[in-house]
């Protein structure tokens, strides 16, 4: 095996982007995403809107997250405990509950403090 090489050829076309680069990015799906992400200017939305939904797909885009979603697809389980500790952690289960002051309660912050408890409205909630 010595004499085969590992690589890619000359002039082939550049690289797919990986999976998780393209969780990243704005779905090219038809009514996929909102309006308000795909540039039509609503009033309910703020920059913090913007900013929960990018923090929240780096957050999904774990590669743990993606692993253990995998794993309950085929065994028709839950999450495993560490998965919801890190979702639990993270504020996410406490967003699921709705505008409140429960959100004062998580220790680091809404996804590390990407949203204020006091500015959480319905519409986070939505993302």
């Amino acid at each position: 095996y010595q004499r085969l090489k590992k690589g890619r050829v000359t002039d082939a076309p550049p690289p797919r982007p990986s999976a998780l680069e393209e969780s990243k990015k704005l779905s090219r799906v038809p009514f996929a995403e909102s309006a308000v992400f795909q540039g039509l200017p609503l009033p309910y939305f703020k920059k913090s809107h913007f900013a929960l939904r990018k923090a929240l797909r780096e957050f999904m885009a774990d590669p743990d997250i993606i692993d253990d979603a995998m794993e309950c697809e085929e065994t028709m389980n839950g999450p495993s405990k560490e998965i919801r500790k890190k979702m639990a952690a993270a504020g996410l289960t406490a967003m699921g509950l709705g505008p409140g002051e429960h959100l004062k309660l998580v220790p680091g912050g809404l996804l590390g403090g990407v949203v204020k408890p006091e500015e959480f409205d319905h519409f986070h909630e939505m993302i």
